[in-house]
């Protein structure tokens, strides 16, 4: 049975859904760690929606450019810069914010961390502690919102996801691929107070970007994406299909 993972990070730890890309058949997951996702699964294709290849000095990375450009406004700003990668480290721990951004501006010649960023850090440590380039042949980096916008003819969504409208509207264009979706947004029973919806909407999106990688129907952004100082890949993944 071909399977492929989304995968989303969620306070708790990993929200994922594994679709069958046969059937289309899901199964809602959830995982403490990332290791345990890379291990239960051994060869899925994995699409994650967690910043893969990092900086480790000043500029940005193109991957985020290219995202917020095909984004457009307002959808663009949902797309953060993640902190380099020394700063990792200091990210997700109270009180540390203050020290994190010193640290930013030293390694980056001036530039702080946002909020989001600081608080999504130790997420993207654990994948960037266990990423290699052999895994890049089944772990992608994707991000939700450009997932959506491609499900929707390459439109973005109109609002944000945090609120009731956004909910409906991500839901409805989940709906024209995995049809047997219900007809409101609901969050799985068995990922009742370990997820949130919004973790699994987003895992949803992730997944069907994923079935697109394995079939060969999704491109990278950018095109040719560069690499960073440990050979990691630095791409957000679009499907195109």
């Amino acid at each position: 049975m071909p399977t492929v993972l989304g995968v989303d990070g969620c306070p708790r730890g990993w929200c994922a859904v594994q679709l069958d890309t046969t059937t289309a058949a899901r199964t809602p997951l959830h995982f403490d760690t990332f290791r345990e996702i890379l291990n239960a699964h051994p060869r899925s294709v994995i699409a994650v929606d967690v910043p893969i290849g990092l900086m480790q000095g000043p500029g940005g990375r193109d991957c985020d450019r290219e995202a917020r450009k095909y984004l457009g406004w307002p959808r663009r700003t949902s797309v953060f810069s993640p902190p380099a990668r020394q700063v990792l480290s200091l990210t997700g721990r109270k009180g540390k914010y203050s020290e994190a951004c010193r640290a930013s501006r030293r390694v980056t010649e001036g530039k702080a961390i946002s909020q989001q960023s600081f608080w999504i850090g130790p997420k993207i440590l654990e994948v960037d502690s266990v990423m290699t380039r052999a895994l890049e042949r089944r772990v992608y980096e994707a991000h939700p919102e450009v997932s959506f916008a491609a499900m929707n003819s390459d439109r973005a969504m109109s609002h944000r996801k945090g609120t009731r409208e956004g909910r409906t509207e991500r839901w409805r264009v989940l709906r024209r691929t995995f049809s047997d979706l219900p007809r409101t947004p609901v969050l799985p029973h068995e990922l009742h107070r370990l997820c949130d919806l919004e973790d699994y909407v987003d895992a949803l999106a992730c997944a069907w970007t994923a079935a697109t990688i394995e079939s060969g129907d999704a491109t990278s952004l950018p095109a040719r994406p560069p690499r960073d100082q440990r050979k990691l890949r630095m791409a957000i993944w679009r499907p195109t299909c």
